[in-house]
């Protein structure tokens, strides 16, 4: 039996692999939901995690192919 810190680093592979024989959007997905997550938090007055969220938003806006993880930096958006 895997345990579930085992099966944690195969999933996001296989979804990007899914992603590009299935055309579904992961990183798109993950990215709104984040945004999404993030204004819930601001809402709930915790700047620090929606800043977090806000990060983990843009970095699934790049393409999957990025050289090393670097985060945004928090509270800055990317140009349209």
């Amino acid at each position: 039996m895997q345990r579930a810190s085992e099966m944690a680093g195969a999933t996001p592979i296989r979804a990007a692999q899914d992603e590009a024989t299935t055309g579904f959007p992961v990183r798109e997905y993950i990215s709104a939901m984040a945004l999404e997550l993030a204004q819930m938090a601001r809402w709930d007055g915790d700047e620090a995690l929606g800043r977090l969220l806000e990060s983990a938003a843009a970095l699934a806006g790049e393409p999957l192919s990025r050289s090393g993880a670097q985060l945004a930096e928090p509270g800055r958006r990317r140009p349209a």
